[in-house]
């Protein structure tokens, strides 16, 4: 009798275990799923990452990579909603655990990426899309590059650097300056060429973090030239392939009195500087030197 009454019992326990893994297991895995995303959010830090595999075994999968203090990482959330609303290289907003970075999940409610977003960001969006808008004034150029500075005196088909731009190039004539050429290799910064206005436009480099943080700045002209009696000259500046800078102005001047020039007080020299751009955007220029070219 005993014996018949645990069985009873045993098999009673088993339909009833049998019955509520179904309803238990789901959520067993909700409650452990919001745990492990309140461990996260204690350190939280919503980052950017890109999908780059999708997965069916043992559920719907989404895989994404992302760097965090740059260090790569990778890592999933198993989710049908996920599955279906992104593709493979498309980017999701992730949480990440600071303290363990490796520990991350999908964000999918707006809400709390507006709810961890910084006052200063709006004001750091806002300069990204001025940045932006300032770049595309500039032309692109190639490498290697030879500018004459007295062909780049009209600027007929450049756009102006305005006071709105001042954000990002501080000139004292903001409406006499001018938009010149972005140099090819915008991978690591921008490097922006401009006309500085002085007697005759001066071109000016300065680079740029890729966010529009100003890195470094130098003039290209050596400034020789001028307007005197029996002055001449002819600027060149070569910006080449590997981002060596050589400017040099090949000038002839004389002194002159009321009846005109004096030939025989006639002087040959250049004027020229050399220079180069580092891949951090670092400008470097010696100083301007002159060399006689008289015999």
């Amino acid at each position: 009798m005993k014996k018949n009454l645990w069985s009873s019992i045993l098999c009673f326990l088993g339909f009833i275990l049998l019955i509520s893994i179904p309803w238990s297991g789901p959520m067993l895995s909700r409650a452990y799923d919001n745990y492990y995303r309140n461990k996260i959010d204690k350190n939280g830090l919503i980052l950017k990452a890109v999908v780059y595999k999708k997965n069916t075994y043992k559920g719907k999968s989404l895989y994404y990579s992302y760097t965090f203090d740059g260090v790569s990482y990778s890592d999933h959330d198993q989710s049908d909603g996920l599955f279906e609303r992104y593709d493979f290289r498309d980017t999701v907003n992730i949480m990440i655990d600071r303290t363990s970075p490796e520990n991350t999940y999908v964000i999918i409610d707006s809400t709390i990426i507006e709810k961890n977003r910084k006052p200063s960001d709006e004001t750091t969006d806002a300069k990204k899309l001025s940045f932006r808008m300032f770049v595309k004034k500039f032309k692109p150029l190639h490498l290697p590059l030879t500018i004459r500075t007295s062909d780049i005196q009209s600027t007929a088909v450049l756009k102006r650097i305005t006071g709105k731009d001042s954000l990002f190039i501080n000139s004292g004539y903001p409406e006499e300056t001018w938009a010149y050429g972005v140099l090819p290799d915008t991978s690591d910064n921008f490097q922006l060429i401009w006309l500085s206005p002085a007697e005759i436009y001066l071109p000016v480099l300065t680079t740029f973090s890729k966010d529009g943080r100003k890195i470094s700045e130098g003039h290209l002209s050596v400034g020789g030239c001028g307007s005197d009696c029996c002055f001449s000259c002819a600027e060149y500046i070569t910006v080449n392939k590997d981002l060596t800078v050589y400017s040099v102005d090949s000038i002839r001047s004389c002194t002159c009195d009321s009846s005109g020039p004096r030939e025989n007080t006639m002087k040959k020299y250049i004027r020229f500087m050399t220079g180069s751009i580092s891949q951090k955007g670092q400008i470097y220029m010696s100083p301007i030197q002159e060399k006689s070219l008289d015999q």
